[in-house]
């Protein structure tokens, strides 16, 4: 049976907190024999001990880089990490992964799902956040977005405009590096507009996304919280819309 080697790619800044979390539940994923992954942790200047704690947990098992060039690029720490995934990467087969520093609650089978998605024919695939917020009716919104609304967006648009869409967020999908090549890698878009952009480009420019609750990790609420979680669910909603039409016209 043919090896995977996944590269795992974690944005950072002042995640002292969290990264150690993440990390345990990165080293707990099951692998198929022979199977092997490499962790890259991407610093945006963290002033805290962030980059400390990831080189103590990872020692062999991956490497911490620093990716300050473009503070005011906000995904910038992203695309460094996928950058200096390829140059480990030997193999457009190799699969890359894509997590924030406060996801948690991995599937310990996450990698096996990616795995089997792959296998079937997609060149992507990722899953929902299961925010961890306090009142009920927005514990039950997001039930519904993850279950129903998201699965079934890219069919409804496709049926109403004739174009395919996908879904994709950005802290919790995978995809392989021939596929993220020939999407030019990560996308050097405004805030809110990487994770439609890089979905839309995927599904249009490279294949079929996977889009499964199987994959589900659970995240902070914080910048709904922060912003108003009706509004800031609004202007999600808006900014996909913007990048599906967008996309459209290319």
């Amino acid at each position: 049976m043919k090896k995977t080697r996944f590269f795992i790619c974690v944005p950072v800044r002042n995640e002292a907190g969290t990264i150690g979390d993440l990390l345990t539940s990165i080293f707990s994923f099951e692998l198929d024999e022979g199977d092997s992954l490499f962790i890259i942790i991407a610093d945006n200047g963290s002033v805290d001990n962030t980059a400390e704690i990831a080189r103590k947990a990872l020692g062999q098992r991956g490497k911490v880089i620093s990716a300050t060039k473009m503070q005011d690029h906000h995904n910038y720490p992203r695309e460094e990490a996928f950058r200096a995934s390829f140059f480990y990467s030997e193999s457009p087969d190799d699969i890359m992964c894509f997590f924030d520093a406060d996801d948690s609650d991995i599937p310990s089978d996450w990698l096996r799902c990616v795995k089997r998605k792959i296998r079937k024919g997609y060149v992507a695939a990722s899953g929902p956040y299961r925010y961890d917020f306090k009142e009920w009716y927005w514990k039950t919104a997001n039930w519904l977005a993850n279950w129903f609304i998201m699965p079934l967006l890219p069919y409804v648009l496709h049926a109403v405009y004739g174009k395919k869409a996908a879904i994709i967020i950005g802290g919790n999908f995978a995809a392989t590096r021939e596929a993220l090549n020939d999407i030019g890698g990560i996308p050097q878009v405004e805030p809110l507009d990487d994770d439609p952009a890089i979905a839309m480009r995927l599904v249009r420019l490279a294949g079929p996304v996977a889009f499964t609750n199987r994959m589900a990790v659970k995240s902070s609420a914080r910048r709904y919280y922060k912003y108003g979680v009706g509004k800031t669910q609004k202007k999600y909603f808006e900014r996909f819309m913007k990048i599906y039409k967008e996309e459209e016209k290319k």
